[in-house]
């Protein structure tokens, strides 16, 4: 959740009124008689209003990879599946990685990942939006497949 404080520095000035509604923010400070923050040359007073806008963060609250364990070049996929909220209800932005392999779509909340070479292979799913993120990771056990026991497994069957 984001926040919004106002003050300021090194002065007696007084934040009289912060908040925010949905992604609308508003912080008003009074900063008394005369006093420089309100651009005064100490014989009057003044008062400051700020307002903006800002973008809740996403959080990522659910990674699936199923399988976790592929056999390097036997056609199997993982499906992957990563849910994400934003707190205005906006849609995240996903981006998937992998430290080797391929992903079908890298920019979806779900996808698929084929194994490349037989290795650990690390998985994340970024969620984010115009102003931060959040990610999760995971990983899929990609195996070698061994060409000799299978012609063996086949010679046996026959």
């Amino acid at each position: 959740m984001a926040a919004l404080a106002c003050a300021a520095a090194g002065s007696a000035a007084l934040a009289t009124g912060c908040g925010s509604n949905g992604a609308q923010s508003t912080c008003s400070i009074d900063a008394g008689p005369g006093s420089p923050e309100a651009g005064g040359d100490g014989s009057g007073g003044g008062s400051l209003t700020v307002g903006g806008t800002f973008d809740p963060c996403p959080t990522v609250t659910s990674l699936s990879i199923s399988p976790n364990e592929l056999d390097v070049g036997a056609g199997g996929a993982a499906v992957l599946t990563a849910t994400a909220v934003v707190p205005d209800g906006r849609l995240p932005i996903y981006t998937w990685s992998a430290t080797s392999g391929t992903l079908d779509d890298p920019h979806a909340a779900m996808t698929t990942f084929r194994c490349s070479v037989p290795a650990l292979v690390s998985i994340a799913i970024t969620a984010s939006n115009a102003g931060c993120s959040d990610h999760l990771g995971g990983s899929v056990t990609c195996r070698a497949v061994d060409a000799g026991a299978d012609a063996a497994e086949a010679d046996d069957a026959n």
